[in-house]
């Protein structure tokens, strides 16, 4: 069976790749907030507190804003990135702990856990942010990239199939249409040949 599977950039995923390093410094300076607010709640003066929670801090933003200067290859950007989420995820969490463990506001405790579950699925779902991502062509219909996987077009959903060398386009029925920008070189012998097979097969699930 012919198959054909074409690297693709999806809009949504760069911009949330572009969300990263914002989110992290966002991280470090809600993070220093709130451990500082408990502290002075506490009318704490112990200088380790303090600097333990201004040096992590810190640490966060710095990675926010010189991460992919440290990791300039996307695989180790990532993978650092993806280790800091869960490290955001675990600090909140200690702070909702002693939030509830001194008795102080539960409704800021609970804030900081809401708080340790959303860094904990951003990091979650992050795990595959920076795989590349491919749009399958078989006998079987157009594979789109999904959340959690591809979702099967049978050819008999498709209008149209339209290959350029930056855009792949596919025209569903219902004047609708799915369009990507492709991240492959592909040569021009390879451009006509995936075309000339969708055609194909548009006309053997598509008869006039």
């Amino acid at each position: 069976m012919q198959a054909y599977r074409i690297a693709v950039m999806i809009p949504d995923v760069e911009r949330r790749k572009r969300t990263l390093g914002p989110l992290h410094f966002f991280a470090g300076c809600v993070f220093i907030f709130y451990s500082a607010s408990l502290l002075r709640g506490l009318h704490s003066d112990s200088i380790t507190y303090w600097a333990a929670t201004i040096l992590i801090g810190v640490w966060i933003a710095l990675f926010a804003l010189a991460g992919k200067k440290i990791f300039p290859q996307e695989k180790d950007y990532a993978s650092s990135s993806r280790n800091m989420r869960w490290l955001e995820s675990g600090l909140f969490l200690l702070l909702a702990m002693f939030v509830f463990w001194h008795q102080a506001s539960y409704f800021h405790g609970v804030i900081l856990l809401c708080w340790s579950l959303a860094f904990a699925f951003m990091a979650w779902t992050e795990r595959t942010l920076f795989e590349p991502i491919f749009v399958s062509i078989t006998e079987k219909g157009i594979g789109i990239p999904r959340p959690g996987g591809q979702r099967w077009t049978t050819w008999s959903q498709i209008e149209g199939v339209a290959l350029r060398p930056d855009f792949f386009t596919v025209l569903l029925k219902g004047n609708r249409y799915i369009q990507f920008d492709v991240s492959q070189l592909l040569l021009d012998a390879e451009i006509t040949e995936i075309n000339e097979f969708c055609s194909s097969m548009l006309k053997q699930n598509n008869p006039l």
